[in-house]
């Protein structure tokens, strides 16, 4: 990062649970159970009763929004991440903003673990929405 923004004002985000995820898993697992009960009626049932149980085991899994909860912090040019007591540094490789959602893509620099999270405009305030797409910007 160019040292001119490294010495910016510092940034935190409480990331609070989103109604747009939720609305969104929903309508994919509707879906996904359609496409089921389709491929059962197309002439597949036993197909259909085989991906059945993969089919709830990922809606149950993705229905956890993971970030929920913790803080994402920025200050003196590094990440953070902190769940209760602990903070996580990390370095965001990728992010993509849209109107109405933010995609972090982050490694921990200790143990080289991967993480990403969809950020929805419902999750923090308007004006901590701004600030992280600005500092993202700015990390560009």
């Amino acid at each position: 990062m160019s040292a001119r923004y490294s010495n910016s004002h510092s940034l935190r985000l409480v990331i609070a649970r989103s109604r747009i995820y939720r609305v969104l898993h929903r309508a994919w697992c509707l879906l996904s159970m359609a496409a089921l009960y389709r491929l059962g009626q197309r002439g597949y049932p036993l197909l259909a009763l085989m991906l059945a149980p993969v089919a709830i085991v990922c809606c149950w899994q993705t229905a956890r929004q993971t970030l929920a909860g913790c803080v994402l912090s920025w200050n003196a040019g590094q990440w953070f991440i902190s769940r209760g007591a602990r903070a996580m540094p990390v370095t965001v490789e990728r992010n993509t903003s849209l109107p109405r959602v933010i995609y972090l893509a982050w490694i921990d620099p200790a143990d080289s673990a991967r993480g990403s999270a969809l950020l929805f405009a419902d999750s923090m305030p308007e004006s901590d929405l701004r600030r992280l797409r600005v500092r993202l910007a700015l990390q560009r």
